[in-house]
């Protein structure tokens, strides 16, 4: 994976001050286990042979009983352990620190990502521009955008084409229902929302439907996650033509979408998604093959890249390691040949103190 290369640089920045075989030495426990986390994890155990000490996750300590919550680090001798804060969202960041000093005032907490990184790679060149050409957007003629969200992470740009028949989906809640909260303010009646890490939600609306449930390419046997094709089932929405889906899943997205009928994907008038793992080696194909599969019902309409994740330089072009895109069914709009540059003056970067990455003509 070319982002362990770049973890690998953040760590020893890190660790700069101290020397090699000291730093080998300390006890380093990892915070949060995210997709950041687990490079991190990897990072520390291959490259350097050195075991963490513990791993920290407020979420899924509840999941896995190898996993501490902050809470439980007061119940462990940790005060002499170096704690590595990999998390690139702001508000999470600020929390989790906030959260580990109440727990243990004494504890050294690094933070290791603090600006947008960028790893030079030359030999992307012809998937990155495989990847323009599928994701080449149009306008679309006679409707304008809409930023829906909230400034920063969480906000998605769409069609300004709401009416009180359509139902949206959103998948990936967390702490965050901005987005759900703007389409019930735009005219839309029904929000059915679905994240399986959450057991509630954090704001009630009359217009929201929460299941602690996941999406997934086909149905898990204990039904904690399912297909949309059953998702829609269960809302009798099979037929419904008239659908909003907004997904933000951790990389769940390549699956899901692999996986289901085009005929069930053709019910989405408006699709907005943020994609995971563009830079892995491993995820070309796939993500070749998904963005095909979405160009046979949708066109896209709007990219963004989230400046949270790890990114690609390409001469003087960026790939982005987290792409957000708003498709819209090609049945039903009509398309221009606008030149588009990104960002777009409704744009605002995931992360408020780092810059917008540059996309460029897309």
């Amino acid at each position: 994976m070319k982002n362990l290369k770049a973890i690998q640089r953040m760590i020893e920045a890190a660790f700069c001050e101290s020397a090699e075989l000291e730093w080998r030495q300390m006890k380093i426990a990892i915070c949060p286990f995210g997709e950041n986390g687990f490079t991190t994890k990897e990072v520390l155990n291959k490259c350097y042979g050195i075991d963490e000490v513990a791993i920290i996750d407020n979420k899924w300590s509840k999941w896995n009983p190898k996993i501490i919550s902050v809470a439980d680090l007061e119940k462990v001798n940790a005060e002499d352990r170096i704690i590595l804060l990999n998390s690139t969202i702001e508000s999470v960041n600020c929390e989790l620190e906030n959260q580990i000093k109440m727990v243990l005032p004494k504890a050294k907490i690094i933070n290791i990502i603090e600006e947008p990184v960028v790893v030079e790679n030359s030999e992307k060149q012809k998937f990155y521009s495989l990847l323009k050409e599928k994701l080449k957007t149009r306008n679309v003629l006679n409707h304008e955008l809409i930023r829906v969200g909230k400034m920063n992470d969480g906000g998605y740009i769409l069609l300004n084409d709401f009416t009180t028949a359509v139902h949206a989906y959103s998948f990936g809640i967390g702490s965050d229902v901005s987005w759900e909260l703007d389409m019930v303010n735009n005219g839309v009646m029904d929000v059915f929302m679905y994240d399986p890490t959450i057991c509630k939600l954090p704001q009630y609306h009359r217009g929201f439907h929460f299941s602690q449930i996941g999406i997934s390419g086909k149905d898990s046997i204990d039904n904690k996650y399912l297909s949309m094709k059953s998702i829609l089932k269960r809302n009798n929405d099979l037929d419904n033509k008239n659908l909003i889906l907004k997904m933000d899943v951790e990389g769940a997205e390549w699956d899901f979408i692999l996986n289901t009928e085009e005929e069930i994907l053709d019910n989405f008038i408006q699709m907005s998604f943020e994609f995971h793992n563009l830079i892995s080696e491993e995820n070309e194909d796939i993500v070749l093959k998904t963005f095909d599969k979405l160009n046979h019902t949708h066109c896209p309409i709007w990219v963004h890249a989230n400046n949270s994740g790890i990114n690609v330089k390409i001469g003087s072009n960026i790939l982005p390691g987290l792409l957000e895109v708003t498709f819209v069914n090609k049945k039903l709009y009509e398309f221009g040949n606008k030149t588009i540059h990104y960002p777009i003056s409704l744009d605002s970067p995931n992360i408020r103190t780092r810059r917008e990455i540059e996309l460029g003509i897309w």
